[in-house]
């Protein structure tokens, strides 16, 4: 064999290594891969992660690495990786991306074909028939592209939203909407059957006050009762929790002001947790956050942190963290560990102190997106400092006080404040790499954020 031939052998058998050596990510930008996925006319298959997903990074250095896998997805799919919360935010977004690992399948023209969640497919054998349902669902007669844009033309189609919601489920995308619309017009399932009970709790979760599905549960809930096994009766006991809750977060979600006027009615009207703790007042100024009744909102905010303030000296805080920050030293002066190490530096900051904090920094970055006069502002900059005084140096007021003075000009000082931020953000907080990228984003010059984002944890 000579030189040139062993070279050329070199170069195939070369190629094949790097071949087999799992998924070949493209990097490139998501508008690129699509032009790449209609050219070849193949689907898109997309990994979206964020950089603390630990499922992500095992799929990332599992599946994803594993030559037969690799083999398969490059000879059938243009392959990219986003980050959800940087430069795929926007496909994420268009997407409905709220779960990580999620992988998804696109045309060239952007339509959803197929979607997955990437938890079931850490062990790695998932990822092949996963694909292969991809390439199947492009024979389907609707795509689940299609079903959504035909939705609201079909409401009155039960065999059609019947076959959206099982596609959706399939998906593992939520149903609830579907599933609502399927249910005002269904005929096949008497409502009060152990097979309707089936349908709703298993999509509990999602169930809203003033849904369908909640008004067929409410109607025959005491039928239900009857017959129900051991575990679905004690479901069904504590659904009213589950209620409020869906509630709660399709009020944030959707941003509708009568939602969470519901969610408060009820919360009284059963008596629940948020109910008996007084925490009521909180959502009552949501309410009207929500609701675009800025003035109100202001007069309710400014009073809620002024009561925070009101009910306790510092004086009489620091001494009550005192003498709690000294019981949990006795009480783990045996125990070690990183969490540990944490739970005594949060102590030694103050119980209440943190609580306190807490509570004004979500309030205060609420209240900022309403700020408009120099009066607004003397009430935030009055918050910010009451807190520096419980914690001077306490991550989350730096990095509310960072965000406000870039929002106003003065860089300089945010990106101190952002950096100390950062140096002392809590081990277990998950999106360090956010506060990073908005660093970055404020030593560039660039827009951080006009306003703060609303944001229900």
């Amino acid at each position: 064999m000579n030189k040139i031939q062993l070279l050329l052998l070199m170069f195939v058998l070369l190629g094949r290594f790097a071949y087999s050596q799992g998924i070949d990510f493209k990097y490139v930008t998501f508008e690129e891969a699509l032009q790449l996925a209609k050219e070849q006319d193949k689907l898109l298959f997309i990994d979206f992660y964020t950089s603390w997903c630990g499922p992500c990074k095992k799929l990332a250095k599992g599946p994803f690495m594993e030559p037969e896998i690799g083999d398969f997805y490059n000879t059938n799919f243009i392959s990219l990786k986003l980050d959800a919360e940087r430069e795929g935010k926007h496909a994420a977004q268009l997407y409905g991306v709220n779960r990580y690992p999620t992988l998804i399948f696109v045309d060239g023209d952007s339509n959803l074909i197929y979607r997955g969640t990437g938890s079931s497919m850490t062990k790695g054998g998932g990822m092949i028939p996963f694909g292969k349902s991809a390439l199947e669902a492009t024979k389907d007669q609707f795509t689940l592209e299609d079903m959504k844009q035909l939705f609201s033309e079909k409401l009155d189609d039960e065999a059609f939203l019947k076959s959206y919601y099982d596609k959706l489920v399939e998906y593992k995308m939520n149903p609830i909407n579907a599933l609502n619309a399927w249910l005002k017009v269904q005929t096949t399932v008497d409502e009060s059957s152990e097979e309707m009970l089936e349908i709703l709790l298993k999509n509990a979760s999602g169930i809203y006050l003033g849904s369908k599905a909640e008004e067929v549960l409410t109607a025959n809930i005491e039928h239900y009762l009857t017959f129900a096994s051991k575990g679905n009766k004690i479901r069904l006991e504590r659904i009213d929790t589950s209620l409020a809750r869906t509630t709660l977060q399709r009020a944030y979600g959707t941003q509708d002001p009568e939602m969470m006027r519901r969610y408060i009615d009820f919360c009284k009207e059963k008596n629940l947790g948020t109910a008996k703790s007084g925490e009521l007042s909180f959502y009552e100024m949501e309410y009207l956050r929500i609701a675009n009744h800025n003035e109100a909102y202001k007069k309710a905010a400014i009073d809620y942190v002024n009561n925070i303030i009101s009910q306790k000296s510092i004086k009489q805080i620091k001494q009550e963290d005192a003498e709690a920050y000294n019981k949990y030293m006795e009480f783990s002066k045996d125990q070690t560990g990183t969490y540990v190490e944490f739970k005594r530096e949060l102590m030694k900051q103050g119980r209440i102190a943190n609580d306190n904090v807490g509570d004004i920094v979500k309030v205060s970055r609420l209240y900022w997106s309403r700020c408009e006069t120099n009066a607004d502002y003397k009430h935030l900059k009055k918050w910010i400092k009451y807190c520096y005084k419980l914690i001077p140096d306490s991550w989350e007021v730096n990095n509310l006080e960072a965000d406000v003075l870039y929002a106003q000009g003065k860089a300089d000082k945010a990106i101190l404040l952002k950096n100390a931020a950062i140096k002392n953000v809590p081990f277990n907080y998950k999106k360090k790499s956010n506060l990073e990228y908005q660093l970055q984003l404020m030593k560039e010059g660039k827009v951080v954020f006009g306003k703060p984002e609303n944001e229900e944890e």
